[in-house]
């Protein structure tokens, strides 16, 4: 008994060192478990996994070491062994893993090639598949993944063919005795039928037996680099063999027996050759290069926009009057949106045209996988009969539904906000919601018209009692404005009346939808047709009251004529000077004439308000 207890006496020192090894060994054994279930399903996270499990290795170690029974001073030179351990460790294998991370960073900051370029590096060619801090990958010709360290890179040095284009030649030996123009008007024939640019041909030597030429030109499409290579040649055969000249030097040997004059070309074929895919090639060998060149485009452009995007909004802040802001926010990157749409949801390139334009006529057009919606709305200002009108483009797919308009739309906004509220349920299709949208553009041109019928009753009065020529010119603005929106209604009533008879593969189960949004098109078409003979009538109407008004007046200028004319004549004949007139001596001529002047405006007068034309009830004629 005693012995047993002296053993423990001995072990408990020990007893906090295996609490915690036991602990690490545990800890250690979770650790993994978790690592494996959740990092391993790549070969980055399997990278990651075990960078993970060394550093708690070495955290467990380093809790063992400050747990043992032993004194500060040796407890510290165990700690300064590992140290020393570990420092020497990375110190060795620290040399190439800095120069590599030191050379990839000069590569990233001269830019002297980017993922998709071709790339030759000694023996070593291909295009970029991915560039890395400590390395960049290659794909070659042969379809093959080549890694070359960063280091290696920079210190050989390298060839990038130019994504503007580059030279694409072949050499051929041809004797002597055939003439120098016939060959030449050949090769640039075969470059030419190749697709190269400037198409050139130089004379490299003149052997013992043959002259070697070269012709090239300028390929444009890099990424057709190797197959517009063997094409080069295919059509230095064609076009040599078809021009009658043999491709060997006068050096040519052959032990068979051959017949004089026989040449070595070959027959024409007697099948014409199959049709090849163009780009089979490169698609085929480069294809994770393709995918690096394109990832790294969409990542500039999407850095290029994000960047524009934070530009544009410390504008918006600063901004204080509405034109600019306006002039801001309707700021946009066409090319950015033609990539997106084409790319992302794959539609048609002449359907992203016609939404990219200003003007255009609305139309619905189907493609195989979504259908094209073109419609004309109310810009965001338009509260009155004077409006402005955007483009509004909706694409309708089986899972997704985009819009994009040439100006703020205020019909998106309503029907996003009916989504958010609920008023819309979650559930509902995405040619529903289209509809709906067109419903709602539709919707729009109902206020404007209806406040057309309220100002058409206050013009008429308006007319009757105090007509003026800024009325007129309201009438005619007002004419003008209802005949673009019956216009626009009639277009779109066009087009959806059409859309019912031969409806898009996308809207087939809507056929109650579709009908909705016609009827009201025909609706606010015909009320906008009322208004516009309405108003119509109101210009006729103010002009015949013009009229009217013009002929009262004449008839007054006229009656005071006539009334002035025979009394004018009287006083012109006794206001003659001759020497002799009988009357002048008479004692009261003066008052009989005044006397006659008086009958004579009487009577006229009398006799016009017995034809009615001043007013009485006369008869009239």
């Amino acid at each position: 008994m005693t012995e047993v207890v002296g053993l423990l006496e001995l072990l408990r020192p020990l007893l906090p060192t295996g609490f915690t090894a036991l602990a690490v060994v545990v800890f250690l054994f979770v650790a993994n478990r978790v690592i494996e279930r959740w990092l391993t399903g790549s070969a980055h996270g399997r990278l990651w996994g075990q960078l993970t499990m060394l550093a708690f290795t070495l955290a467990g170690l380093l809790a063992m070491i400050l747990s043992l029974p032993i004194s500060d001073g040796t407890r510290g030179q165990l700690l300064s062994l590992l140290g020393i351990v570990l420092s020497a460790a990375i110190a060795l294998s620290s040399a190439s893993l800095i120069g590599n991370a030191m050379a990839g960073l000069m590569l990233r900051v001269t830019r002297g090639f980017r993922a998709g370029d071709f790339l030759r590096v000694g023996e070593h060619f291909g295009r970029v598949s991915e560039r890395a801090i400590l390395h960049v990958e290659i794909q070659t010709e042969d379809r093959d993944l080549t890694t070359l360290p960063n280091l290696f890179l920079a210190s050989n040095p390298i060839k990038v063919v130019r994504s503007s284009g580059t030279i694409i030649s072949a050499q051929v030996s041809l004797g002597y005795d055939v003439p120098r123009s016939d060959v030449r008007g050949c090769l640039i024939s075969a470059a030419t039928a190749t697709g190269l640019a400037d198409p050139f041909v130089q004379i490299l030597e003149l052997g013992d037996f043959s002259v070697i030429y070269r012709v090239g030109g300028l390929l444009t499409d890099v990424k057709r680099l190797l197959s517009t290579r063997s094409e080069l040649r295919e059509e230095i055969l064609d076009q040599l063999h078809g021009a009658g000249i043999e491709i060997v030097s006068p050096n040519f040997m052959n032990t068979r027996p051959i017949s004089e004059g026989k040449r070595f070309i070959p027959s024409a074929p007697t099948q014409p050759a199959a049709d090849e895919p163009e780009d089979n090639l490169e698609s085929l060998v480069f294809d994770k290069a393709e995918e690096a060149e394109k990832t790294e485009k969409v990542r500039e452009r999407f850095q290029a926009l994000a960047n524009r995007l934070e530009e544009i909004e410390d504008l918006l802040k600063d901004a204080t009057d509405d034109a600019a802001r306006e002039s801001l926010e309707a700021e946009r990157d066409p090319e950015a949106e033609r990539d997106l749409l084409s790319r992302r949801f794959g539609i048609h390139h002449l359907a992203i045209t016609d939404a990219l334009r200003e003007r255009h006529p609305p139309k619905i057009e189907p493609f195989r996988d979504n259908t094209f919606i073109m419609l004309k709305g109310l810009d965001a200002d338009s509260t009155s009969i004077e409006f402005g009108t955007i483009q509004l483009s909706i694409f309708v797919g089986e899972r997704y539904l985009l819009t994009r308009s040439s100006g703020r739309s205020v019909s998106t906004e309503t029907l996003l906000s009916a989504l958010a509220s609920g008023e819309i349920p979650p559930d509902v299709s995405r040619a529903a919601l289209a509809l709906r949208l067109c419903r709602t553009v539709a919707d729009r041109f109902l206020p404007l018209l209806l406040a057309v019928e309220k100002r058409l009753d206050e013009m008429e009065a308006e007319m009757l009692s105090k007509p003026s020529d800024e009325l007129l010119a309201e009438l005619v603005r007002q004419k003008g404005d209802l005949k673009r929106i019956m216009r626009i209604l009639q277009y779109h009533a066009q087009v959806f009346t059409s859309a019912r008879s031969t409806t898009p593969a996308q809207l087939a189960d809507h056929d109650h939808e579709l009908t909705d949004v016609q009827e009201q098109l025909d609706r606010l078409l015909s009320l906008a047709r009322l208004y516009y003979e309405l108003t119509d009538d109101l210009v006729n109407g103010y002009l015949s009251l013009s009229a009217h008004r013009l002929n009262q007046i004449m008839q007054t200028l006229t009656i005071v004529t006539v009334v002035f004319v025979p009394i004018t004549f009287m006083a012109g004949i006794y206001g003659m000077n001759f020497e002799y007139i009988p009357e002048l001596g008479y004692r009261k001529g003066y008052f009989i004439l005044l006397g006659a002047m008086l009958t004579v405006v009487v009577g006229i007068l009398a006799l016009f308000h017995h034809r009615g034309w001043l007013g009485g009830r006369g008869r009239r004629g």
